[in-house]
């Protein structure tokens, strides 16, 4: 539905799943346009996922003794909504300018939880947590152009809470991260972009606290008629885990691992040509 200053969309999705049922999803957003620069959205609607073994945290250990998923286990539910304000305009002459502030929460009843059989046994299995989790937040962005000059900034707010005294934080969610990516670009000739990536402490499934970290990279293209030429390096500062602490723990015949939260790779740089044939 759409007005001189509102922009209204809805829709309904119904899911059957035959073992864990009916699931109805609505959804709804608004669009208001304050003036020509300003506008304020707001929207929300319902989730949901069926039960599986198939997550990170299993992944990392190839999903060894991981029993299958129990008769009793529920599906997650979930309710999302979200609110911004947008700016779109122009500063001084031809400075171009999108300023966007969001704030978000998310709830998430009867979350899948990985926990071990009781005893000790090397055995895990999934079940739901007795607490819901819920997830709150903001995001700002401010992305500017001028002649061949762009950047982006944005900055990720993220309070996620399970509940649980013990235990309060979901694991691997950064409560900050911050993107920067600045570029000059001439079209048909050649183009340079510099890009930084932040990540705050988090916290892993045992409750341990990680480092913050940051990640660089730097793109260089140059087209000479129809050929163009690309060096890309990727995580310039050669950021990766294994300079943090050890990954894997002896004996190594029968070794364990810690849990990820930063990258494995390291520096990379790799090389590519693009011909344009038409």
């Amino acid at each position: 539905m759409m007005g001189s200053r509102w922009v209204l969309e809805t829709g309904i999705r119904d899911d059957y799943q035959n073992r864990y049922g009916n699931f109805l999803l609505p959804k709804g957003s608004v669009l208001y346009k304050l003036s020509r620069e300003w506008s304020l959205r707001a929207g929300g609607g319902l989730g949901y996922k069926s039960p599986t073994i198939f997550d990170a945290q299993t992944e990392e250990t190839a999903y060894k003794d991981v029993l299958p998923i129990g008769s009793g286990v529920r599906a997650e539910r979930s309710a999302g909504m979200s609110a911004d304000a947008i700016y779109t305009g122009t500063i001084g002459e031809d400075l171009r300018a999108t300023v966007d502030q969001a704030f978000f929460y998310t709830w998430v009843d009867h979350p899948l939880v990985l926990d071990s059989l009781q005893g000790g046994t090397r055995y895990a299995y999934f079940a739901n947590a007795g607490q819901a989790y819920a997830t709150r937040g903001f995001e700002s962005s401010v992305r500017l152009k001028q002649d061949d000059w762009s950047m982006f900034v944005g900055y990720t707010y993220v309070d996620a809470r399970t509940g649980v005294a013990s235990l309060p934080h979901i694991a691997l969610a950064p409560r900050s991260k911050v993107v920067f990516d600045l570029s000059n670009e001439k079209e048909g000739d050649y183009r340079v972009a510099l890009e930084a990536f932040y990540t705050g402490p988090q916290y892993l499934y045992d409750g341990t606290k990680t480092r913050d970290y940051w990640v660089t990279g730097l793109l260089l293209e140059k087209a000479i008629h129809r050929v163009t030429l690309v060096l890309n390096f990727e995580d310039l500062t050669d950021t990766r885990q294994t300079r943090f602490g050890p990954v894997v723990m002896p004996p190594v015949t029968e070794p364990t691992f810690n849990e990820i939260y930063a990258p494995l790779e390291g520096f990379m740089m790799n090389v590519a040509v693009k011909v344009r044939i038409l």
